[in-house]
């Protein structure tokens, strides 16, 4: 006979339910979401867990696949059915909330996720994705509330699942794998082992030097603990020497292997995630290296013997060992009862101190555009009540913390005057001698201070995990390309082709780029134009890889791109993109991206391609000027400048640009332009000058997504359509109408033929 789950006799006796006010409630765990697009898929996670199937969150975050604006409640529903949950939209007034069984999804200020657990006169307690778990007003529930709710119910398909720990699994091994763990390990039960002998001493002493004045054996029992003392310092020292090698080996496996990880993941990661907030999980990995070597390793090996002290405890006296283990249940059960609290404002505080770093990052960037607005107060304001909320969780630690240490040193304080009572009372009672209470006592304090520890250890461990779940987003996220997959490109021809290519954000998401197809043969100049937001950029993206189509093909010398490695390949081509950034160092090592193997003369060669070598030889330090990270001290027209030479510098076979010439004045920009057509490499011109691109020897004019116009400057302007508009500055009648093509689109495949065959 099985006895049947209490959660299956509630489910057959909802009657169970008022229990409640009487029984612990179980709790919805918390699980941080990790960029703001991923509300939805944390808060499905939560109700997951909550049902007892432990799920990943990059898992979820594939199936709701929010893209780069968010998810929809459909997307969420659909998300649930694979793991055995089924969801119902719900459309609520406040008052049915009181009727709603938790845990439900609710929507939130037209753009947020929460998950909602029960009501109360209170409020509605829910628990954030974004800050965690809290009780929210009925008078705030009414404004951010927007009546969509999502319920769900198990199906037979559901099964419960731990989640796999990968992350800890890999640090815990690679900490075994370390010699210097396995030295550490040794010494650590040396030094057990020596500590053992000095209540052994003590006991002798007390029993049989000091009742005969036996000064030969108080000798010898003083020449051994002399010996162990000795040995013990000896053993601390290199224990030390381990330690430190441990942290520094952990360090370096824990920070370059996360960074090295970050810089592989593909682009899309970096555009839903803050910089501000990726800082915070890169100085993670300090905190979990010291707190790993500081706390949870020493405290492992020091706890590793105390079952030999219970042992030599429970012969000596084993109400001694009775009392000792009763004390440390004590403290266990303490710890438990505040585990879940902690561990909450842990994640709460990892959370708030990413979102205020991330506008400290934000707003110190754009600190030039808050200046000019007359905003920078605004802006501060806001940092600080972003700081006042990290502060407030960070408060509500301490005094948690506080909480735990008071009451653990009050234990620590009773818990030898209670062994101590005990003993005396056997003393007394002629059932244990002097020296061996006073050796029990030192036993079963050994006992008791690393078990002790160990329940610190436990709390540090907490904190761990909340700084694991940050960086497991980074450390599980697949790299763009895998190591060794790609084939060697060899020296590129320059052909680039795009065969039908199709691009969307996320899977429920409009196309960015339909059907788009391009020719560009070596040495050719392909323009393309088209209004703000139609996909250009994107293109450019999909051109150098930092976009993986979900339909069609990009080509470099008729092989696919996916196919080569992508490092050789863009080694190959020179890119500009529209907001270039400029590193905090010098301009040579700006152009020459930090390569000590580009020459002067390649640095000098492509400064002055791009109309930069006579301004920066004005400069007092030419070359070695340094520059602030971002730019700040150059004009818009010096950082496009920088950043043309930068793509120029090692003789590429093709150039992208976009937009890379926009803020530069006319003359300028014709030379510019006219020094990359004398360079003979193909080159991809995304620009809104019609100076720009009238030269070209193909231009396409991008609408919605896809090219609806292809040819010369003079042959579109003819057909009077989409890029005659944009030549002469026109607005369609209509807002919002795609305007159609008078003439017909050339195909690709036969422009040479419209032209002349002029290449």
């Amino acid at each position: 006979m099985t006895i049947p789950s209490y959660g299956q006799v509630q489910g057959r006796f909802p009657v169970l339910e008022r229990l409640g006010d009487f029984l612990p409630k179980k709790t919805v765990p918390f699980i941080a979401q990790t960029t703001a697009t991923d509300c939805a898929a944390a808060a499905l996670a939560m109700v997951l867990a909550y049902h007892g199937r432990e799920v990943r969150l990059d898992e979820i975050r594939d199936l709701v696949a929010p893209g780069r604006d968010g998810a929809s409640a459909l997307a969420i529903i659909d998300a649930a059915t694979p793991h055995g949950l089924r969801g119902r939209g719900l459309r609520l007034e406040l008052d049915d909330l009181r009727l709603l069984e938790g845990p439900a999804i609710l929507h939130w200020n037209l753009r947020h996720f929460v998950v909602f657990e029960r009501t109360s006169d209170a409020g509605v307690e829910i628990v954030d994705p974004a800050h965690g778990p809290r009780t929210v007003p009925w008078k705030e529930v009414d404004r951010a509330f927007t009546g969509i709710a999502i319920a769900f119910e198990k199906t037979e398909r559901f099964a419960e699942a731990k989640g796999k720990g990968e992350i800890m699994r890999a640090l815990r091994s690679a900490v075994l794998s370390m010699p210097s763990f396995r030295r550490m390990v040794a010494i650590s039960v040396l030094l057990q082992l020596l500590a053992i002998t000095i209540p052994l001493f003590t006991g002798r002493i007390v029993d049989r030097v000091l009742p005969r004045s036996d000064l030969h054996l108080m000798a010898v029992l003083c020449v051994g603990a002399g010996l162990a003392v000795i040995f013990s310092g000896v053993a601390a020292f290199a224990r030390t020497q381990l330690l430190s090698e441990l942290r520094t080996r952990l360090d370096v496996r824990l920070t370059l292997g996360f960074l090295d990880h970050l810089v592989k993941l593909p682009y899309a990661f970096f555009q839903t995630r803050p910089v501000g907030d990726l800082m915070t999980r890169l100085s993670g990995t300090n905190v979990i290296r010291e707190i790993l070597t500081t706390s949870i390793l020493s405290g492992f090996v020091d706890t590793s013997l105390v079952a030999i002290y219970l042992v030599l405890l429970v012969v000596m006296s084993p109400k001694l060992a009775a009392v000792a283990v009763g004390l440390v249940l004590v403290q266990t059960l303490f710890f438990l009862c505040l585990r879940k609290k902690q561990l909450d404002l842990a994640a709460g505080s990892l959370a708030k101190q990413a979102e205020q770093e991330t506008w400290l990052v934000d707003m110190l960037g754009g600190i030039e555009t808050l200046k000019a607005a007359g905003y920078e107060h605004r802006a501060s304001q806001h940092w600080a009540s972003l700081y006042v909320d990290y502060m407030n969780i960070a408060i509500r630690r301490t005094r948690l913390t506080g909480i735990m240490d008071s009451v653990m040193s009050t234990l620590r304080m009773a818990t030898p005057f209670i062994l101590l009572l005990i003993g005396s009372i056997d003393v007394m009672a002629n059932t244990m001698s002097l020296g061996d209470m006073l050796s029990a006592n030192a036993f079963a304090s050994g006992f008791i201070a690393p078990v002790t520890g160990l329940v610190s250890m436990l709390s540090q461990l907490q904190i761990v995990r909340s700084y694991l779940g940050r960086i497991e987003d980074v450390l599980v996220a697949p790299p763009e390309q895998e190591i060794g997959r790609g084939r060697a490109p060899g020296v590129l021809g320059g052909r680039v082709t795009l065969d039908r290519v199709g691009f969307k954000y996320g899977p429920r998401t409009p196309p960015v780029v339909r059907e788009a197809t391009l020719d560009a043969q070596p040495g050719e100049m392909i323009a393309i134009v088209g209004r703000s937001g139609c996909g250009k950029s994107t293109l450019a993206g999909l051109l150098v890889g930092l976009h993986r189509p979900q339909a069609g093909t990009v080509l470099y010398d008729g092989r696919p791109l996916a196919d080569l490695d992508l490092g050789a390949v863009r080694r190959q081509i020179g890119v500009v993109v529209q907001k270039p950034h400029v590193f905090g160092a010098s301009i040579r090592a700006n152009i020459a991206m930090f390569d000590p193997d580009v020459s002067e003369a390649q640095i000098e060669q492509a400064a002055r391609v791009a109309c930069i070598h006579d301004e920066i030889m004005k400069m007092p330090l030419g070359y070695e000027t340094p520059l602030v990270g971002g730019g700040g001290s150059l004009s818009g027209g010096q950082r496009q400048r920088i950043a043309l030479a930068r793509a120029l510098v090692r003789n590429p076979r093709v150039v992208v640009l976009d937009e890379a010439t926009s803020a530069l004045d006319n003359v300028t920009e014709q030379q510019v332009m006219k020094n990359l057509r004398a360079l003979g490499v193909t080159l991809i011109v995304i620009a809104h000058r019609m100076s720009v691109v009238k030269d070209a020897s193909y231009i396409l004019v991008m609408e919605g997504g896809t090219f609806v116009e292809g040819g010369t400057h003079e042959q579109l302007l003819a057909m009077r359509g989409p890029y005659s508009m944009l030549a002469t500055g026109a607005v369609p009648a209509v807002s919002g109408t795609v305007p159609k093509a008078r003439g017909a689109l050339i195909p690709l495949d036969s422009r040479r033929a419209a032209q002349g065959g002029q290449r």
